[in-house]
């Protein structure tokens, strides 16, 4: 893949990124609004889907091409599946279904846990390059980094309230919004960036392939 600026720098690319940042702006406002804000339902439907949609555009600005038929939309789907899905640990460490139990858990749930995203990225990594069948490596190549780009975004979102956890060291204070959203839309830049500059991307018919290459 040649690197230029264009390649790095895409049309697309700006449009995801404001749309990130737009996301962002219109989620927040809608838990935080005294209209909606004493409705529990609608809170948690648009913060879910405000980390859904930050979810899949993150990993659309990873994937960013020249053509939007580049894109494997697939990827970015499951992008915003795996950001929503971190609240799921809700219901877990409610032992409920109940939407309103999930919502009254006190202490912070298991996937919340920001030490998780480095080891399951990395048992993922190890899982398709050494446990998948090399007819579907191909299609599970970037399963890794759009988990890590998916959870990272839902946790550093949260973040503004009690800060990033990482059991068993600690937690850091609660981040400003300011920063909580430079750090959403920089992350998936600097991945994308890391991997036109070496090369790990593979740009095709199909799309650019960034997945991580293998140790061995």
């Amino acid at each position: 893949m040649v690197v230029t600026f264009e390649t790095i720098l895409t049309p697309f690319l700006v449009i995801f990124e404001l749309s990130i940042v737009s996301s962002c702006f219109i989620g927040d406002w809608a838990i935080s609004t005294p209209i909606f804000a004493d409705h529990w339902w609608f809170r948690a439907l648009a913060d879910a889907t405000t980390h859904g949609v930050v979810g899949l555009l993150s990993w659309a600005v990873v994937l960013t091409g020249q053509h939007f038929s580049e894109y494997p939309v697939h990827e970015v789907i499951v992008g915003g599946m795996l950001a929503t899905s971190v609240d799921i640990d809700h219901f877990i460490a409610a032992a409920s279904l109940s939407l309103e139990s999930a919502l009254s858990v006190k202490n912070r749930p298991p996937f919340h846990n920001s030490t998780l995203i480095p080891i399951i990225t990395g048992l993922l990594y190890c899982a398709v390059h050494y446990l998948c069948p090399v007819q579907f490596q191909r299609l599970f190549v970037n399963l890794p980094l759009i988990f890590f780009v998916a959870w990272s975004s839902h946790h550093i979102r949260d973040a503004t309230r009690r800060g990033l956890w990482f059991a068993p060291f600690g937690s850091t204070p609660p981040l400003p919004t300011w920063l909580y959203r430079t750090l959403i839309c920089t992350i998936p830049l600097i991945l994308r960036l890391i991997m036109v500059l070496t090369g790990s991307g593979q740009d095709t018919t199909e799309g650019i392939r960034v997945g991580l290459p293998s140790i061995v």
